[in-house]
Order: C-alpha cells, then sequence, then structure tokens
C-alpha cells in the first residue's frame, strides 16, 4: 500500500503514566525507512524520562501547543510552541513541562541501521 491514513482510535499507547504523561505510537518503526512517529503530551508541571535510543540515532522533535524543555546529560534546551528540535538520542534525556497547562509535542525517531 502507497498511501494510508491511521486513524487515533488505531494509536497504541507507547507508554503513559496517569495524571502525568502519555506517548502513543502514530507510525510504528518501518524497517525499510528505519524511523518511527511518536505524539506526547506531558501535564502541566510532571515530566517524562527516556533511556538512550542506540548510538547514532537522532530525535526530532516538533511542539505542537506550550514550550517543552528537554534536558539531555550534556545541555539544556527550551523548544517553544511551533518550532522543532533535533538532538543525538545516544543519552537519557528528560521532557519537562514547567507550566501549568499540558504541552502537546511530535516526536520522530531516526536510526542509523536497523532497530534490533
Amino acid at each position: 500500500v502507497s498511501f494510508y491514513v491511521m486513524k487515533p482510535e488505531e494509536c497504541e499507547i507507547y507508554k503513559e503514566k496517569e495524571n502525568s504523561y502519555t506517548v502513543k505510537t502514530i507510525l510504528p518503526y518501518d524497517k525499510k525507512r528505519r524511523f518511527e512517529l511518536y505524539e506526547a503530551v506531558v501535564e502541566g508541571e510532571c515530566s517524562y524520562s527516556s533511556p538512550p535510543h542506540g548510538e547514532a540515532n537522532w530525535e526530532y522533535i516538533t511542539v505542537k501547543e506550550g514550550t517543552l524543555c528537554v534536558k539531555t546529560e550534556e545541555e539544556t534546551f527550551l523548544i517553544e510552541e511551533g518550532n522543532t528540535a533535533r538532538f543525538l538520542a545516544d543519552c537519557n534525556h528528560t521532557y519537562y513541562n514547567k507550566e501549568k497547562a499540558p504541552v502537546k509535542y511530535q516526536i520522530i525517531l531516526s536510526y542509523e541501521e536497523d532497530k534490533k
């Protein structure tokens, strides 16, 4: 199939902590294209931590609503609504929402080599 529409009700919850965060899989890992797409919500004044995604793999984040703070082992940066950032995802990283309203964003994980 060369064209497919993923409906919200078809998206699986990847990770979730009640009243803190939800991460949904929008497009699961594709072996041929080596990427996956997620949609995440971090509730007000909450955080979500993620382990490394492997060597030489990139994470791209687009904030849809709010402002997201991302802290890696080396630096901390803010991504404001409408902006996109990327970083090497080969280290522990944490997503913080310092505001009272939820922050909504999308994550693309891009793999250098086939995900094992």
